[in-house]
């Protein structure tokens, strides 16, 4: 029997299923009524931040508001966290892309954490993955490290593992110029007693002249035994510290060599010491000088100083000094002053009369302005007037502007007032 064309049988079946899909709407229309309704773009959210998280994040945008303040506010944050913290900090900065903004945040890092603990900042600077960073980082400890943790710093330079030998050198000569100007003695012994550290010239310099500055025999003494590795250069130093507390100790002493080359080198640093600090003395003790060639040394020293502290002092000084002996000082004095002022140098040397004179400072004018400006050098060079000087100041300053600017140099050579054949011979060498 069928019923609306449905078998009686499968129509029992069919209710049962009727049914079950009603109770099921309704258990559903109850979820609705009790489970709120969830918004779809939860499961895009990210997770929220455990508390160590959130203040993590906090310390590391509060170092960034003060990146680029003045120091102070970066040391008193700082300080203000445990080592724990400033490693976080640190291991956030490195979580972003190696670029400007994280070298940057980097170096503010550790100049501020060298300040606090340089030994805590060190080791942690040897924690960085990248070789370069590994080094900037430590120079930046190094560098900013007061004198007194210096000692302390070159012990644990000798225990780092991942630095180069470059990188090293250069950091022990930073601590060791540090260390040197607050005891000299552990600085001194520490180079004596690393003899296979290849301590640089400057270093061993600078290390001599605060020994000079507060014992002057011995630092002679030592820098002497020092000769062999570093030659002239320490001695040089220790002289240059025993003249700034004891001249007379230290004239004394250079009177006293007797190797002429050796006298001479150390006369020139002596004065050129004299000089920063008394101009008249330096040029009287100049006068006492017997032999010419030591004394034109130490003229050329004492312009060097002079024209850097006092330019107008010192082209007035070299101006009245012999003919035969004020040629190289007027070139010292060039060059100085055109190191800190182009134009002034420039307008010097154009008053200067004697063609010796002018010759010799515009030579030097062209020759300090190659770097800088070699279009103004190659003008200056044309200026003397002597023919081999000046052919070979002009290629001086010549190929430089060729290799800087070569679209220029070629277009100014076609239109100079040079002779056919020197213009070609300038091509055919390019």
């Amino acid at each position: 029997m069928r019923r609306y064309g449905i078998p009686i049988a499968a129509g029992g079946v069919a209710l049962a299923i009727l049914l079950l899909t009603s109770q099921t709407t309704h258990r559903d229309d109850q979820k609705k009524k009790t489970i709120p309704y969830i918004d779809s773009t939860v499961s895009s959210r990210e997770p929220l931040e455990s508390p160590q998280q959130s203040a993590l994040e906090q310390n590391y945008r509060l170092f960034l508001t003060l990146a680029g303040k003045p120091k102070p506010q970066i040391l008193e944050v700082l300080r203000s966290l445990g080592t724990k913290e400033r490693r976080d900090i640190l291991n956030r900065i490195c979580s972003i892309s190696r670029d400007p903004e994280r070298a940057r945040q980097l170096h503010e890092l550790f100049s501020a954490w060298a300040m606090i603990d340089p030994l805590e900042a060190f080791a942690a600077a040897q924690t960085l993955v990248s070789a370069s960073e590994r080094r900037d980082a430590a120079r930046d400890v190094f560098s900013e490290a007061s004198p007194q943790s210096s000692a302390q710093l070159l012990v644990a330079l000798e225990h780092a593992q991942d630095l180069d030998t470059v990188a090293r050198q250069s950091l022990a000569d930073i601590a060791l110029i540090k260390l040197s100007q607050i005891d000299t003695v552990a600085a001194t012994r520490y180079i004596d007693d690393h003899p296979t550290t290849n301590v640089g010239l400057q270093t061993a310099s600078k290390v001599a002249e605060s020994f000079g500055k507060s014992n002057g025999k011995a630092a002679i003494t030592w820098a002497e035994a020092k000769a062999k590795q570093y030659g002239d250069v320490p001695l040089q130093g220790a002289v240059a510290g025993w003249g700034s507390t004891d001249l007379n100790g230290a004239t004394n002493y250079v009177k006293s060599v007797e190797d002429d080359t050796q006298r001479t080198h150390l006369s020139s640093t002596l004065a050129n010491r004299i000089a920063m600090g008394d101009f008249n003395s330096a040029v009287q003790w100049s006068r006492d000088i017997k032999d010419p060639a030591e004394r034109e040394i130490v003229n050329m020293a004492i312009a060097a100083a002079a024209a850097h502290k006092d330019p107008a002092s010192a082209a007035a000084w070299v101006q009245s000094l012999p003919t035969d002996e004020r040629t190289s000082a007027i070139s010292v004095v060039a060059s100085e002053i055109a190191k800190q002022n182009p134009g002034q140098a420039a307008n010097w040397v154009s008053t200067l009369g004697t063609t010796s004179d002018r010759d010799a400072a515009a030579e030097a004018l062209a020759s300090q302005l190659v770097s800088t400006s070699p279009a103004d050098a190659v003008g200056w060079a044309l200026q003397v007037s002597e023919p081999d000087r000046r052919t070979n100041a002009f290629l001086r300053a010549y190929q430089s502007w060729l290799s800087r600017d070569p679209m220029r140099a070629s277009e100014w050579l076609k239109t100079s007032p040079l002779p056919a054949e020197t213009k070609e011979y300038i091509r055919s060498q390019h």
